[in-house]
């Protein structure tokens, strides 16, 4: 298989896709690695809505509209870390142990600002029942 340098070079896609599917991911880091991922996307919901009441202040699209998602994508990202880290620190893996605990945490401080940041914004909210 080429380099990975090399696929870049003649605009060869085919290849490049073929090296990016190629690509593993072990059972064990499977957990931490979907956390991760969750993390990101939770985190850019809540950098869009900080941006979008403090900068912009424009609350015309917030996402209370999503709030069961959101905490759904939140239970199952913090859920998938503990289980990427308990698999990792079984498996006596120090790096991977490590990059597990750091998604619990990242996934914990992302839910207690998300909590902070909702109680700050229930008195802007309009209730529709």
């Amino acid at each position: 298989m080429a380099e990975s340098g090399d696929l870049f070079k003649n605009g060869n896609t085919s290849a490049l896709m073929a090296w990016l599917f190629s690509l593993s991911v072990s059972k064990r880091g499977l957990y931490t690695t979907m956390s991760l991922l969750l993390c990101i996307f939770q985190l850019g919901l809540l950098v869009a809505d900080v941006i979008l009441h403090f900068v912009i202040k424009d609350n015309s699209f917030p996402s209370q509209h999503h709030t069961e998602a959101i905490l759904l994508f939140q239970v199952v990202s913090f859920y998938w870390s503990l289980m990427g880290s308990v698999y990792s620190l079984q498996a006596g893996n120090r790096k991977m142990g490590f990059i597990a605990l750091l998604s619990v945490f990242l996934n914990f401080v992302i839910f207690i600002t998300r909590f902070c940041y909702e109680l700050l914004m229930i008195q802007y909210r309009r209730e529709q029942f």
